[in-house]
């Protein structure tokens, strides 16, 4: 794995570069802005382009070296940090600049995702594949756990243009360290057959699509449709966080509890890093999945810091095991020359439903939930009685409501056979491989 790790540690550093500027970007528009809409617009205008622009990404992934693809998404991430370093040096950024900025960077880190996910697959022998994705996980990780800290931290000491040079560097040191290693190509073996085969075994041929490769499978199918509505679920409640916090409690005790709850992404992944995950995944997945719907319950109970930064210090501890365990069977089960294409399905099926889950979320709670949670509203004295009343209970009515659905989901979920018994109805179809260094 020598070769995929100096890989992964080019990427930690460009994530963690990228999380400083997003960060302080926000806030220098904020504060400039004094507009919540502008400051969430930011995030829309980073999430679209990763979506729309997955597909593409993933088919160019199976066609073209992934190891080239990985360093111009790098060198185009930094050539895009240095337009923005012209704008905030001028003293010329406002927020309508920032959003094709964001928006660019973006589609460049749209091509990292899912040529990385396949070029895994050939640096990492087949029974490490869950490490490696567990280790993937540990670097966004840490990056979410750092990134804000130092970002406040630099712009007092820096200001956003030296943010921005900074990241222009760990662009190149990502990129300096894929110069370094070799990429190996889906060998013929692992290539699609030229007539296909029954469902249950072919590696698909050529002119099928990702999708229809999915359809073809059904375990593969609902898992796919699980992990949208679960990210649908996230996309809302991780939205709707700051704003509770924030009703009953100062900044600085949101920013406390959101270092806390993002270390459990961190210890979760350095945990499957370890272990490797479980023979059979699945039943890891629906657990994890059952216990996060009863941590949401719990995180919407009552206004209180501590109890919210340990149900999502324990919600984000899963994360990393049920992402590593289906990453890893996304890997196994899709041919290596096709993963490209069925990763970026992947992206964008499961990754939409949080944009739309976060376009409703702030109308959800301002225009419905909020009112009726208010005191003297339709559901103070009933509902008020269990979890309060006031500003942000109707918020954490939200969350009581998104952690049924998801426990309900776990369940429901393991009565699927097809999803149930995947691993072992479902072939593999590689056989893992090492790249090396030049």
């Amino acid at each position: 794995m020598g070769a995929f790790t100096l890989i992964w540690t080019g990427q930690v550093i460009s994530l963690l570069g990228s999380g400083v500027v997003a960060f302080t970007l926000g806030v220098v528009i904020f504060r400039a802005s004094g507009s919540v809409t502008r400051f969430a617009m930011l995030q829309l205008a980073s999430a679209l382009p990763f979506l729309l622009l997955s597909p593409l990404a993933g088919r160019l992934a199976d066609r073209f070296d992934r190891r080239l693809i990985l360093i111009l998404a790098q060198l185009g991430g930094g050539a895009v940090n240095l337009v923005l370093y012209r704008l905030v040096a001028d003293g010329d950024l406002t927020w309508w600049h920032a959003y094709p900025v964001v928006a660019t960077s973006s589609a460049f880190a749209a091509f990292t995702v899912p040529t990385l996910g396949a070029a895994t697959t050939m640096l990492v022998a087949k029974e490490h594949l869950a490490r490696a994705s567990g280790m993937l996980q540990m670097g966004a990780s840490l990056a979410r756990i750092v990134a804000p800290f130092l970002g406040g931290m630099l712009l007092d000491v820096v200001s956003l243009p030296g943010i921005v040079v900074l990241n222009f560097a760990s662009y190149l040191i990502a990129a300096s360290t894929l110069v370094l290693v070799r990429i190996p190509p889906p060998t013929p073996e692992q290539r699609p057959a030229s007539r296909p085969a029954p469902a249950a075994a072919e590696p698909a041929g050529r002119e099928a699509s990702a999708w229809r490769f999915i359809r073809r499978r059904p375990g593969l199918f609902y898992l796919l449709l699980l992990f949208a509505a679960l990210n649908f679920t996230i996309g809302m409640v991780q939205v709707l966080l700051a704003p509770m916090i924030l009703s009953f409690a100062p900044p600085r005790t949101l920013g406390l509890v959101m270092s806390v709850a993002w270390s459990g992404t961190l210890i979760g992944g350095m945990v499957m890093t370890v272990w490797g995950g479980p023979q059979r995944r699945v039943p890891l997945i629906l657990g994890v999945m059952a216990l996060q719907g009863a941590l949401l319950m719990l995180g919407g109970l009552a206004p209180s810091a501590p109890l919210i930064a340990g149900a999502a210090f324990f919600f984000l501890l899963g994360m990393p095991f049920q992402i590593a365990s289906t990453q890893a069977i996304w890997q196994r089960k899709t041919p290596p020359a096709m993963q490209g294409r069925v990763f970026a399905v992947r992206v964008m099926i499961g990754g939409s439903s949080i944009p739309l889950a976060q376009a409703l979320a702030g109308p959800l709670a301002d225009e419905i939930f909020e009112p009726l949670m208010d005191e003297g509203g339709a559901l103070a004295d009933s509902v008020g009685r269990l979890i309060g009343a006031g500003d942000g209970r109707g918020i954490a009515l939200i969350y009581l409501l998104a952690g049924l659905f998801v426990l309900l989901l776990a369940v429901a979920a393991g009565r699927l056979r097809a999803l149930r018994r995947l691993e072992e109805e479902i072939p593999d179809a590689v056989a893992g491989g090492e790249g090396g260094r030049r």
